[in-house]
């Protein structure tokens, strides 16, 4: 019978290594999602000619994008943050309140130093049938048989573009990304056959190498294999969620004269949001002879971003005069410490994500008849040599 309709059970959503892969490849289902959407745009130009009103044809001279946009809720662990190419710190690599004095890398470390098997992503997005999880490896995972399959969605060579986490009174923490591909494969369990001597569950393989999409029905390692899903949630080894009294935003750490903002105490202030952001700009590579770019370098420099929203109380004594005077105009550390609880209550996961050498952008405060005086604080730092946004996560303890 055909079916009515697609729901949030019957998808799972899965990161996976780029361009020609072995058997053993690296799937990975990514927790918590909470959305996502994709779509691409296909740009023509017009040939036209004198002596003709319309044009003659309209050409495609350059690979369309598939744009991606995906939520998820913040994990303490850094799982997804792993598999989709960033750098996540281990939480004992000796943190301060702020990580002021840790020796780690930034959150872009992999993407920028270690090439394509971090940078780029093919992602999957697994359909089962009507009425099962697509989570539930019992119910899906059949082998030589398609099991509870419907499809599968793949988009190849997926770069990471923008990724943001926010963090306000009454939501769970979320995180926002968004990634760039260059192609994008629609498979209907049954559409596509099994190549001759390869596992059942084989599926085209999206990603683009030298211009052209790898697969080939005579090379197992040019195909990707239909994972089972991740699993249902457990909670004996799982943190579901951060709840956002378990977050506790550090301005200033352990040093109260250091705090960026001006004529409020830290200690004072009532914190409603915060929000970290940073945005990685692109520049496509190409050549004669390609009808895809062959690079999608990022360009720099790359800025990373963070806002503070609060409640103020008692003002204090400061001077905007003195960010111009001598060493007034210092750099901070600033940080939301992220405490997650096992749903069993028997452990927890702790995480900080961090702006190191972070400086004053803006400052902004409101005060109206009826709602309470707020102060907004905008900082922003570059990503480089302990600067810029990093990433501490850890396991259940």
């Amino acid at each position: 019978m055909p079916r009515n309709r697609v729901i949030y059970q019957s998808e799972a959503l899965f990161a996976a290594p780029t361009g020609l892969i072995a058997l053993n490849r690296d799937d990975h289902n990514l927790r918590r999602v909470q959305s996502c959407n994709y779509n691409f745009a296909i740009q023509r130009q017009d040939i036209n000619q004198y002596g003709e009103l319309a044009a003659i044809d309209r050409l495609i001279i350059q690979e369309p994008t598939v744009a991606v946009d995906m939520t998820y809720y913040f994990e303490p662990s850094g799982f997804n943050e792993q598999h989709l190419g960033l750098r996540v710190n281990s939480y004992t690599d000796q943190i301060t309140a702020t990580g002021a004095s840790a020796i780690a890398d930034h959150a872009l470390d992999y993407i920028i130093s270690s090439g394509a098997n971090f940078d780029q992503k093919n992602l999957f997005i697994l359909v089962s049938d009507q009425g099962i999880d697509a989570n539930d490896t019992t119910a899906m995972a059949m082998p030589g048989k398609k099991g509870n399959y419907n499809g599968i969605i793949g988009i190849g060579n997926a770069f990471l573009t923008a990724y943001s986490v926010d963090i306000a009174v009454g939501a769970i923490p979320t995180v926002t990304c968004s990634l760039e591909g260059q192609n994008i494969n629609f498979t209907g369990w049954g559409s596509v056959g099994i190549p001759p001597g390869l596992a059942s569950g084989a599926i085209p393989n999206p990603s683009i190498v030298n211009g052209s999409q790898v697969t080939d029905a005579t090379d197992e390692n040019t195909y990707n294999y239909l994972p089972d899903g991740g699993g249902l949630f457990d909670a004996t080894t799982e943190i579901s969620a951060v709840r956002p009294g378990d977050v506790t935003v550090l301005l200033s750490g352990n040093d109260a004269d250091n705090n960026p903002i001006l004529g409020f105490s830290e200690q004072d202030l009532k914190v409603q949001s915060v929000n970290f952001a940073v945005t990685l700009g692109r520049e496509p590579i190409r050549k004669l002879g390609s009808l895809f770019a062959f690079a999608r370098e990022l360009t720099f420099p790359i800025n990373c971003t963070m806002s503070v929203s609060a409640i103020v109380g008692d003002t204090t004594g400061a001077k905007l005069f003195s960010l111009l005077s001598g060493c007034g105009d210092k750099k901070y550390n600033c940080a939301a410490k992220l405490v997650g609880y096992k749903a069993d209550c028997n452990g927890t996961s702790t995480s900080y994500i961090v702006l190191k050498g972070a400086k004053i952008d803006s400052q902004n405060i409101t005060s109206s008849i009826g709602p309470n005086k707020t102060v907004t604080i905008q900082l922003s730092a570059q990503i480089g040599k302990n600067s810029g946004l990093h990433i501490y996560g850890s396991n259940i303890t």
